[in-house]
């Protein structure tokens, strides 16, 4: 029986101090753990409000970015002989303009026709 103490053998029993050894170290990596969650947490609630304000000024640059276009052709649209560059930009203004518009039309359209086939196929 001598064989059946030696550390590695599976059925040997640990001692009273190295059970209190391995709770020590099991206790040790959960307090580490619940030292570090509220960091974790902190760091991960900072990454979506970097992504949030990020996704924030790409989405207000776009309107800024339009206006500038467009109060200058408001301003040139007004005058006696309007600039070289006018009626081109009112041109391919009106034609983005009616896009946009028919590509939310045909979305709609799908939509209705989408809740359409469902209500169908409920009834059968």
């Amino acid at each position: 029986m001598g064989g059946t103490d030696k550390p590695g053998n599976p059925r040997r029993h640990p001692s009273a101090a190295e059970a209190a050894a391995g709770q020590e170290l099991r206790l040790g990596v959960g307090l580490h753990l619940l030292s570090i969650a509220p960091f974790g947490s902190v760091a991960a609630f900072s990454v979506i409000a970097v992504a949030s304000w990020t996704a924030a000024v790409v989405i207000g640059l776009i309107p800024a970015g339009l206006l500038v276009p467009f109060i200058w052709a408001t301003r040139r649209g007004f005058d006696a002989e309007p600039a070289l560059f006018f009626w081109p930009f009112a041109e391919i203004t009106c034609a983005a303009l009616v896009l946009m518009e028919g590509v939310a039309l045909v979305g709609r359209e799908a939509a209705r026709d989408r809740r359409l086939v469902a209500a169908r196929q409920g009834v059968r």
